[in-house]
């Protein structure tokens, strides 16, 4: 499941739900992931997404369905929780960046095949122009994917991993959590998949927040919202 949040005119209105062919829409952002396995997220009292008047004003909600047999009479009640509050000075934008690639080529004949991605530190740069602190990583890949590993390089120099899954389990997803490792410069996924006939996927999230200062949060009538299963 993805909760998605939009600006105003980003998101039309949606009175049923309907087919999103697992479609990311106009410029909205992903700010909630859940997938089979895992629990809810509880990101603390100092950080969460704003929403109102200045940024973000609908949400919406995309289910994937993995129904290689199309029955039609299966029934769903899955759904995400939202908390909000008031905003205060000292709470912290959270955001979401996303790696990865979406289709990936297996050989035929192959047993195993390993996939290196890169994000320099012009790619980066891009996105981030300050220091960028992240909370929490989370790989993902469909059946065929084996193990994943997301690391964090500076001047060409290792200095981490984001996440290492070794032995990678689609049903038994793991969220790497961290205190506060600085996202700079650039980094590398590096992918193991086996011979499998489901769509070939990997990408990983990350849960981020830059340093703001208070003022810029004066005089913005917003709130944060947090979610949970």
């Amino acid at each position: 499941m993805y909760k998605l949040s939009c600006s105003s005119g980003e998101l039309p209105s949606i009175s049923r739900p309907m087919p999103c062919g697992m479609r990311l829409t106009g410029k909205c952002s992903i700010i909630s992931a859940w997938t089979v396995g895992q629990a809810g997220q509880c990101f603390g009292s100092n950080i969460g997404f704003r929403i109102g008047a200045s940024t973000y004003k609908r949400v919406m909600l995309q289910i994937h369905y993995n129904n290689p047999r199309l029955v039609n009479n299966y029934v769903d009640s899955s759904g995400l929780r939202l908390y909000y509050r008031p905003a205060r000075p000292e709470v912290q934008d959270l955001a979401t960046f996303q790696t990865g690639q979406l289709d990936i080529e297996i050989p035929p004949g192959k047993s195993r095949v390993d996939v290196v991605g890169t994000c320099p530190g012009s790619c980066t740069n891009v996105f981030f122009n300050k220091p960028v602190y992240v909370i929490s990583v989370l790989n993902h890949m469909h059946y065929l994917g084996r193990s994943m590993r997301v690391e964090l390089f500076r001047d060409g120099r290792k200095i981490t991993e984001l996440s290492n899954d070794d032995f990678y389990n689609y049903d038994s997803p793991v969220t790497h959590e961290y205190d506060r490792p600085i996202l700079k410069r650039w980094m590398s996924h590096y992918v193991t998949f086996e011979r499998n006939v489901f769509f070939k996927v990997c990408s990983s999230f990350f849960y981020i927040f830059f340093v703001t200062t208070v003022k810029a949060y004066l005089g913005i009538k917003s709130k944060f919202i947090q979610f949970s299963l």
